[in-house]
């Protein structure tokens, strides 16, 4: 109910005696017409209050409606209902002869649609605010996207070849610095997913999964070959962190050391959660190197798959190319 039924009662030349009643003011007295006719306005249980000639002074200076009161109302079942009451006369003769119109509404009703008024109002106002959340989260995971994690990847290549040329201790520090810059990286690749919200409907995972494919495109300059399986919004949150630093790392060894042209990933989801990338490039060799030739990357994901009780493993050609599977049981997940 977002309405509010207003009672019409028509009051005779006598102010007490009453001619006629709308539709509205017969389901709130519960009176038919005929019932209501002719009979005193006392019969309901309100009165039109005068404190001596005043009151009626003021019914005299306009047709309008007077002074607002709080009554309660007797209805034909006896139940007491509180309603606010005003009167009016029935035209602008102020004549003493003239009838008068009597207003009414339950104030239950009357309180009930304000209430429910109110909360729809709060409703609206925190949906925007909670969209003006999420656009301003938006803006800065853009912002540390475009900048910040581009400046830092820019560093680190800055650093990799100054470590090509360096000895000793000198390098052993820049390699250090890489890989800690590697790891800031990492953390605000985290914070950039936890600040994105995804739209109601949406699958969480499908959604991040695809915005690092789309970073990973922007990396190797071409489009990536993207399929799904299965219910991947199933993929539990503890998961989901790993998967999708597994798929960067991958796409970030694939731009940096491989060469591909075309890139595959799959991400299925049955009896465990199996991520699988493919490339035309040079293979394993190059794959996951450091400048000292040691396969952090791969020793990553191999340790990721391991704390879910899961397998890593890759797979390199005779003229090229590597896939990279990533695999976890998914009854490691509902523990």
């Amino acid at each position: 109910m977002d309405f509010i039924e207003i009672g019409l009662i028509v009051l005779g030349a006598n102010p007490q005696v009453i001619v006629h009643a709308n539709e509205s003011a017969r389901t709130l007295t519960g009176y038919s017409l005929d019932e209501l006719v002719g009979q005193p306005l006392g019969k309901l249980g309100v009165a039109i209050l005068e404190e001596g000639n005043a009151a009626k002074e003021e019914l005299k200076e306009s047709q309008y409606p007077r002074e607002v009161s709080e009554q309660v109302l007797l209805r034909s079942d006896s139940l007491l209902v509180p309603v606010q009451v005003e009167f009016a006369r029935l035209n602008p003769d102020y004549s003493d002869d003239q009838g008068l119109l009597m207003i009414f509404r339950d104030l239950h009703s009357r309180r009930k649609v304000e209430a429910l008024r109110r909360t729809s109002k709060l409703r609206q106002s925190e949906t925007q605010r909670l969209q003006a959340i999420a656009r301003e989260r938006d803006r800065i995971a853009r912002d540390f996207h475009d900048t910040v994690i581009q400046e830092i990847f820019g560093t680190g290549l800055v650093l990799q070849s100054a470590a090509v040329g360096a000895d000793g201790p000198v390098r052993e520090r820049i390699e250090r610095s890489i890989a800690s810059l590697d790891e800031v990286i990492a953390a605000i690749r985290r914070a950039i997913f936890d600040l994105q919200v995804p739209r109601p409907g949406e699958d969480a995972v499908r959604v991040r999964f695809l915005e690092v494919v789309e970073w990973g495109e922007q990396l190797l300059g071409f489009s990536c070959d993207v399929k799904f399986e299965g219910a991947t919004a199933e993929i539990t949150s503890d998961c989901e962190q790993d998967l999708l630093s597994v798929l960067r790392e991958a796409l970030a060894n694939v731009g940096k050391h491989s060469g591909a042209t075309a890139v595959s990933i799959s991400l299925s989801v049955d009896f465990t959660v199996q991520l699988t990338v493919s490339d035309n490039g040079r293979g394993f060799n190059m794959v996951g190197s450091s400048p000292r030739g040691e396969n952090f990357g791969l020793a990553n994901m191999a340790a990721r798959a391991e704390s879910h009780g899961g397998v890593f493993d890759f797979e390199t050609g005779e003229s090229g190319g590597t896939q990279l599977r990533w695999e976890v049981p998914i009854a490691s997940l509902e523990e």
